[in-house]
């Protein structure tokens, strides 16, 4: 059903989704309907959406308030977000935080729909997610929904996720050679984003010895 022009009512077996260019909301129990697998929708002369669900029927009249919520990401992988808002992983799995705030609605009743490389999700209740991407550049963004259908801003920020180990190899000196004194120890490193190593020298102490960041040629 459309009321008004450009607003459609969707009845589903997740409450009535009202649908508005490219955001959604559902209504569900919480926003008073008996029950939230919504058989019918019949809009009456004044104005009156009726709402039929397998737990009985109600009538609903959107309130208005045009005081849209705020959001922020606050949270990658339970670390802090960088100021430039780009985040670089080894992992295929992130997790993401956010908050959002409305003076009109209580935060148990905003939903939130998260965009990943342009496309957006269903709506979720909670202020957390955990994706999984490929290797390459993501865009992230997020965005929250009041009660009274407001849309935020969205909150954005890129995620590089790059899963491949570097390919390392000791070049001098030559597995099984007999060393005495001092020595030079020379390998090559294939990685397009080499950013340290470590070396480990054992003996019957198991010594460590851990080196800081170097130049991609050892």
């Amino acid at each position: 059903m459309e009321s008004p022009a450009g607003v459609y009512w969707l009845a589903t077996n997740k409450g009535l989704r009202r649908i508005q260019g490219d955001f959604w909301y559902d209504l569900t129990i919480t926003d008073g309907l008996p029950g939230s697998d919504v058989h019918t929708i019949e809009l009456d002369s004044s104005g009156n959406l009726w709402i039929g669900t397998t737990e009985g029927m109600t009538h609903l009249r959107p309130s208005s308030n045009p005081n849209p919520p705020a959001i922020r990401i606050t949270q990658i992988d339970e670390d802090d977000i960088p100021d430039d808002r780009i985040y670089k992983t080894g992992r295929a799995f992130v997790t993401i935080d956010w908050r959002a705030g409305d003076i009109a609605t209580d935060s148990s009743r905003l939903q939130y729909q998260y965009n990943l490389n342009g496309q957006w999700s269903e709506t979720v209740k909670q202020n957390t997610t955990t994706i999984g991407l490929e290797n390459g550049k993501h865009q992230f963004s997020v965005r929250a929904i009041d009660h009274h259908f407001n849309v935020s801003t969205t909150d954005s920020m890129t995620i590089i996720v790059k899963t491949e180990a570097p390919d390392i190899s000791i070049v001098n000196p030559d597995s099984g050679d007999i060393m005495g004194g001092e020595f030079y120890i020379k390998g090559r490193v294939v990685d397009d984003d080499f950013a340290a190593f470590q070396l480990f020298i054992s003996d019957i102490t198991r010594l460590t010895i851990k080196l800081g960041k170097l130049k991609s040629q050892l």
